[in-house]
């Protein structure tokens, strides 16, 4: 059984250790094993791409992808024979080395060029003839999930570092025990940070640390320090290009944030880190936020070895509405949770009943329960589990405990359509992080589909009859409503102190 934590701490810690060991994650390049092709006059850039399968042998890439601050990628092709020569300016690169097939992913490298132009890489030495020996990572075998319930349908949206379905991606963060999480607190020269950050960003701490332990029914808490003093970026606020909302470079803004903060810190205490700009940071410097969640052998580098969860924070983390600065880190932290995005980019489909909706909202922001039962916050005691094809004209009754509220009573009806999509009823109350009106209160059936990607609508709320406001806000049935969808009837039969009692049937 997952344990219960105590209730978490108010507050944040400052840092007082050091740093990390340096270098010791800095893997030697080895000599290359054949000849290959003279690098060209003024080449300042030399790889050689192998197999890992086996280092005598070239991997077959078709070369590099490579980009510098908020440019666009740019591909250069290798030689056959493995090698790849360029000449790059100064500046700090993203680099990608392309796959040879579809058994293999792409594996990325951070360097940078000073202004004498020499290459470093943040976790390779160069050999003795001045070659980095890169590769590519194998397709790793999808550990055996073994379903405990036919609800618990596999995720098939191909993405490795968010879960939809089971099983939850690799490398996020644990939904169990306590996590340690840092906070570097980064600033600029055009926008200096003000005050202390163990005080500038105890509100937001302390907002998330009380929402996950209450949506995770009091298995998770962070443990939050921070470094005692703001870390002078040596860039402009803009430098990265995220004055444009989902423009930008997070990547660069990530590796510069960490190894400035590297000799002050040592990474490989914490499993999370949040670099946080000041609450002054406008929207024309960095309008948004994103979260890091990433994949697995790919994670930033550090001296004390990879981070794999990450955010950043920007004017949208203070500058919306009541309580934003706790909603923004949660649902950023949620999709290091490994949590999709339920808002669309088109036409709505879910609304404001899930705080990776709508984490502005004033309204109905705790998680539902399919993402509870994602993150092994609800057990499959819990979740009464159906095959559509199983149910009769005479169905089933399950009285629904509000999800709001912590118990071990049943907070969820799935019912399994097919290999890909299911129907997901839940009761909602004005109770816990959810606020709304009596006459919003109710049940929510929503369709979830294994295989469309964040952002794209795979989350699809079932309206009430009558129900007609844009944001779904009043969607949840009523006591003797009812709606058929996918084949099944779901019918709300009495409301009461105790929960919603509804019936499935076909």
């Amino acid at each position: 059984m997952p344990s219960r934590q105590t209730k978490p701490s108010k507050g944040i810690k400052i840092y007082t250790g050091g740093a990390g060991s340096l270098e010791q994650f800095k893997q030697q390049s080895f000599e290359l094993p054949r000849s290959v092709a003279a690098a060209p006059s003024g080449t300042n850039v030399k790889f050689w791409i192998y197999n890992p399968d086996s280092t005598n042998t070239a991997i077959g890439s078709r070369g590099i992808f490579y980009t510098t601050a908020s440019a666009s990628w740019t591909f250069v092709s290798s030689n056959s024979d493995g090698s790849f020569y360029a000449n790059w300016p100064p500046g700090d690169y993203t680099i990608d080395v392309v796959e040879p097939s579809a058994s293999y992913l792409r594996k990325r490298y951070f360097g940078s060029v000073n202004s004498s132009g020499v290459l470093t890489m943040d976790d390779l030495k160069p050999n003795s003839q001045g070659y980095f020996t890169v590769t590519v990572d194998k397709l790793a075998t999808t550990p055996t999930f073994s379903q405990r319930t036919s609800c618990q349908l596999l995720d098939q949206t191909n993405n490795k570092t968010l879960q939809v379905g089971f099983p939850k991606a690799t490398g996020r963060l644990p939904s169990n025990g306590v996590i340690r999480a840092l906070i570097i607190p980064v600033d600029f020269e055009d926008v200096p940070g003000k005050g202390n950050p163990e005080i500038v960003f105890a509100e937001m701490t302390d907002g998330m640390n009380d929402y996950y332990f209450h949506v995770s029914a009091n298995q998770v808490k962070f443990e939050f320090t921070t470094l005692r003093s703001w870390v002078r970026m040596p860039v402009s606020s803009s430098y990265h290009g995220f004055g444009t909302w989902s423009k930008g470079d997070a990547n660069g803004y990530w590796k510069l944030a960490l190894k400035t903060a590297d000799p002050l810190v040592d990474f490989s205490l914490f499993d999370v880190v949040y670099v946080l700009s000041p609450k002054e940071i406008p929207s024309s410097s960095i309008a948004y936020g994103p979260a890091g969640p990433m994949l697995p052998n790919n994670g930033l580098t550090t001296n004390d070895g990879p981070v794999m969860n990450i955010s950043l924070s920007g004017a949208d983390a203070w500058q919306v509405g009541s309580g934003s600065p706790w909603k923004w880190i949660s649902h950023e932290t949620g999709h290091l949770f490994g949590l999709h995005d339920l808002y669309t980019t088109d036409t709505a489909t879910y609304g404001q009943w899930d705080l990776m909706s709508d984490n502005w909202s004033q309204g109905v922001i705790e998680l539902n329960s399919w993402n509870r039962y994602l993150l092994d916050w609800l057990s499959d005691s819990q979740v009464v589990c159906l095959d559509a094809s199983n149910i009769s004209a005479a169905g089933s009754e399950v009285l629904l405990d509000p999800i709001e509220r912590n118990n071990s009573l049943t907070k969820s009806v799935v019912v399994k359509i097919s290999d890909t999509k299911i129907i997901v009823v839940e009761s909602r109350r004005n109770e816990g992080f959810d606020v709304m009106t009596s006459s919003n209160e109710g049940v929510l059936i929503y369709t979830v589909e294994m295989n469309i990607a964040s952002q794209k609508g795979g989350f699809k709320v079932q309206r009430r009859p009558g129900s007609v406001d844009t944001n779904f806000k009043d969607a949840a049935l009523r006591v003797g409503e009812k709606i058929a969808t996918n084949g099944v009837t779901i019918e709300v039969l009495s409301r009461d102190a105790n929960g919603d009692r509804v019936k499935i049937s076909k």
